[in-house]
Parts: structure tokens; sequence; C-alpha cells
């Protein structure tokens, strides 16, 4: 039998809330769009402004909300039309936390918890500069003179796994040490998948330090942020298959594995032991006195964002630094900060 067209809408409009759970956002942009484009759906519109907002595309999104809710007779009302008003409500929200962001001005980890998932990538492009450090690979130096905790990267995860953290012991404190991970292996498979579905993931996943003896070139910040590319239209994923075959790079699951085991985030939250990829923020080095903190930001259990501020007046020309953790045995074994590339 042949599915009628609103069965087609719905098949899409699930398979971009399945894309949504997975953070595969350019999927979710463009199965919610194709469902749309059959059929006016609440759930399509709530998943196509959602994803675009994780995106970064918070007036877009905005834009989208706002004309589903002003559309007669949609069927956009009741708890349908609460469901997309509460999500505006974010979508707004987010936009506020980033202009001031951008402004400047100091922000709590309340205030960005605030955003419910919907706080976006952002760098304080004036006062980052990724520059040859020697012996120590890349790194991060203030461009300007910074102020004592200024918000300086806000990054969401790139790629994600939990596993529960069983009853061993754990160090908290070891924030970018995944040997904890009983199956950190699984990590690394979704990352492999995600890398093979994402060109522009791939492109970050190439430009990150791997373990071994070539330490890839210097590259901006920002480009460990892109989520659209200029060549490939916004409704359309980022599917290596809509670009240029010079454009699509090709990194063999050893490559990926190793740049998740140099790069990857680690902490406990809660009963699980969680593992991210920060592109951006994996460019910053270690020291046992850094001159930067990390902190991860989480709502009901789930991570959101994880946040780099200054702490305390950083003269322009110094390196930026975070800690790996407080065991610095641990840290030179594994990193050798002082000896090869940490980033």
């Amino acid at each position: 039998t042949t599915a009628s067209t609103g069965e087609v809408a719905v098949v899409l409009s699930c398979l971009a809330g399945c894309a949504l759970r997975t953070s595969a956002l350019h999927d979710a942009v463009a199965a919610a769009a194709a469902s749309l484009a059959l059929r006016p759906s609440p759930n399509a519109v709530f998943r196509l402004a959602k994803a675009l907002a994780l995106l970064g595309e918070l007036r877009l999104a905005e834009d989208v909300l706002k004309a589903a809710l002003i559309v007669p007779d949609a069927g956009f009302r009741g708890k349908s039309g609460a469901k997309l008003a509460a999500l505006l409500q974010q979508v707004r929200h987010a936009a506020a936390v980033l202009e001031a962001f951008k402004s400047g001005s100091p922000i709590t980890d309340r205030e960005v918890a605030m955003g419910r998932g919907l706080v976006v990538d952002w760098h304080a492009s004036d006062a980052l500069e990724v520059v040859d450090m020697g012996a120590k690979g890349r790194g991060v130096r203030a461009a300007r003179d910074i102020a004592p905790w200024e918000t300086l990267i806000v990054e969401r995860s790139r790629a994600a796994h939990s596993e529960p953290h069983q009853d061993r012991e754990v160090n908290p404190s070891a924030v970018f040490d995944v040997d904890a991970l009983i199956h950190k292996v699984k990590f690394s498979s979704s990352l492999t998948y995600a890398v093979s579905r994402d060109a522009l993931l791939a492109s970050a996943v190439a430009r990150l330090y791997d373990g071994g003896d070539v330490v890839p070139p210097v590259v901006p910040v920002e480009a460990m942020l892109d989520h659209f590319s200029a060549s490939v239209l916004p409704l359309l994923c980022q599917h290596p298959d809509f670009f240029a075959p010079g454009e699509r790079l090709k990194l063999s699951s050893r490559q990926i594995s190793s740049v998740a085991d140099v790069n990857c985030h680690g902490r406990r939250i809660g009963p699980n032991f969680d593992v991210h990829l920060f592109p951006a923020i994996s460019l910053l080095n270690h020291e046992q006195r850094p001159n930067c903190d990390d902190q991860l930001i989480v709502e009901s259990g789930r991570p959101i964002a994880l946040v780099i501020r200054a702490n305390r007046r950083i003269a322009a020309g110094t390196e930026l630094t975070v800690s790996y953790g407080t065991d610095e045995a641990a840290v030179v074994g594994r990193w050798q900060p002082e000896e090869a590339p940490a980033a």
C-alpha cells in the first residue's frame, strides 16, 4: 500500500524527534522542515524551532514559532500552543543571555541553566588567540586584557555518552580523565558514527590533536564552533553527501578514537559518568594553577554547556589554561603537558 501524505508527514516529524534526542541537529532541521512542507503540525514546528535554536539560529527559531502561533485554525492551540509558547520564551531567554555574553555582562550559572538547553555556542572572539606554544603544541592566548570572572567560551557538547559509574572510586576532580568510564569504547563508536554523518563535526575532529607526532596547524577558535556551511543550504543536513568531493574528510576509526581519548571531558553527574567532546575548549592547555575555571552547567541531571571563565585578571599575551585534574602526576603521565602537545 502507498502511504498517505499525512502518514509521511508524521514519520518525518518522528524522525526529527529522534534526531533531536541524539543531537543530530541538522537531520532534525531537515526532517522537520520536510514534514511541515507536507502538513502543518505543532510537533514538527516545535522540533524545527528547537533544532534551529540549538544550532544558534535563535532569530530564525523565534520567527518559526511566532508564525505558527498566529496561524488561525492550524491546530496550534490548547496544550500544543502552550508548548510552542513555552519554547518561544526559552528561545528569547537564550537570545538575551547570548547578548549579555557579547556585551561582557556577568552571567550566573542559574541564568545559563534557565535557557533549558537552548544556550548556544559563543566565544569572546576579541579576547582569544590560538597560537603555537612550542613543545606544548597549540594553546590559547589572551589577545587583550581580560577581567576577573569574564566569560570567555560557552560551548555545547558536539558528542556525548553516559554510563553508570559502577561501584568504584572515581576522582570527580579529574574532569578530563575518561579512564574511569567502563565502556568508553561506546563513546568512540558513537563519535565515529556521528562523524560519518556530519561533515562539519568531521572537520572539527580532524583539527584536534590525536596524541601522535604531528601537531595540527593553528586554527581560530571559531573554526571549532561552526554549525553550518555556507555552501550547504541551512535546511539540508550537513551530511558529507551534500558537500563537494574535495570537502569530504575520511577519518579512520583509529584516528577518531585517538582524538576522543586525548580531548574528551569526563565527569560524574549523579549516578552516571558522562563523557563529552568540546572541540574549542579542548584547545586550552593544562596548568596546575590555571587562570581559567571550567563550569559544566547541568539542569535536571542533563549537561547543557561548558563555560570557561577567567578566575583572575589576565594580561594580554598570557596563555589561558584550565586544570585537567588535581592529580598532577596522573595528568603529566597521561598528557605530558610540558613535553608534548595537549590540544
